[in-house]
């Protein structure tokens, strides 16, 4: 823009010049011929040189007041590009640095955030996530209605030491469970991954395919990448001391879109991640071992049912709480 901005005007500094040194040899000449047609007697030299002289007169003046209009149309067509340039040069720096949505922290779901997620999600057909649970990704998942939709689930690996404590320290540091212990906490922590990884069991016939990804270097901020849009749940944000904390949506243009979808998917194919493709219609039996796997646990299949009947009424309240937009 600059340069092209540079050259128009180079240009029209030179235009300019060489209709002011035209003008001026104009103006010189018709003087000269003004100031000889005095100096010679009557005769029809004399008009001849008069006249033209005048004529050279008029042409100049008509010349100035020409140059002049022209010059200010130039200035201001070059002014309306310049303008121009520089707005659709800011709406590009603002989709790919600034949040389209910015939500603030709050204790419970915000209606407005689940209609708008909601809505990104009805227009993909792949979606990322990186979290400390998935469980409400879990249930927003049984709203799909893309039977194509691929969903990538990234969550801590819980067989591996300390990969769960970013999420666990963020509960204790704002005091989200009262008198709670940090090992009690950390319980918590562990029971709401169980209860994403069984709600992942529940989604899957409403997705063409669930990919699990466990890993034991979990991101502490929560990642949800769609077609349009990745949304940025800022965990890592001190101070906000809520249960959901403050969220921002970005449009798929954005530098941090792009960054996270490259960085999910170095995540997924690093030799320490775990990669659990979930089969369709899943019977009891195989969902309980996968769980086991998942987990390194020995669970039968009616504790299986057990923890899959209390995800359903979690999944029920929490759609509930969307409003009646997204049900």
């Amino acid at each position: 823009m600059e340069s092209a901005t540079s050259s128009y005007g180079l240009l029209r500094k030179l235009s300019a010049g060489l209709q002011a040194t035209l003008l001026l040899a104009c103006l010189f000449v018709s003087v000269s011929l003004l100031w000889w047609s005095t100096a010679i007697p009557d005769s029809a030299a004399r008009q001849v040189a008069s006249a033209i002289a005048t004529g050279l007169l008029v042409s100049a003046s008509f010349g100035i007041a020409q140059a002049y209009v022209t010059g200010r149309a130039s200035t201001e067509l070059l002014r309306s590009a310049v303008v121009g340039e520089v707005s659709s040069s800011l709406a590009a720096l603002n989709k790919s640095y600034f949040p389209t949505h910015e939500f603030q922290p709050s204790p419970r779901p915000d209606p407005e955030f689940n209609v708008t997620i909601n809505h990104d999600l009805g227009n993909s057909s792949v979606v990322w996530f990186q979290g400390g649970s998935g469980q409400y990704a879990a249930a927003r998942l049984l709203l799909n209605r893309g039977v194509n939709l691929q969903v990538n689930i990234i969550l801590p690996d819980p067989r591996a030491e300390g990969s769960l404590d970013g999420r666990a320290d963020y509960s204790y540091r704002h005091n989200l469970y009262r008198e709670a212990s940090i090992e009690q906490i950390r319980q918590v922590t562990m029971n709401n991954l169980s209860m994403g990884i069984v709600g992942l069991f529940e989604a899957r016939d409403k997705c063409s395919d669930i990919r699990i990804v466990l890993t034991p270097m979990p991101s502490l901020d929560r990642y949800e990448i769609f077609r349009d849009a990745i949304w940025v749940t800022l965990f890592s944000d001190n101070g906000t001391g809520m249960k959901f904390p403050r969220t921002l949506r970005f449009e798929s243009s954005s530098v941090i879109y792009r960054i996270q979808e490259a960085e999910c998917l170095q995540t997924k194919n690093s030799p320490r991640a775990r990669v659990i493709e979930l089969p369709p219609r899943m019977s009891t039996e195989t969902k309980v071992g996968i769980y086991n796997a998942v987990f390194g646990a020995q669970m039968s299949d009616d504790e299986y049912l057990e923890r899959r009947s209390r995800f359903l009424k979690f999944a029920d309240e929490v759609i509930k709480s969307y409003g009646p937009h997204t049900r």
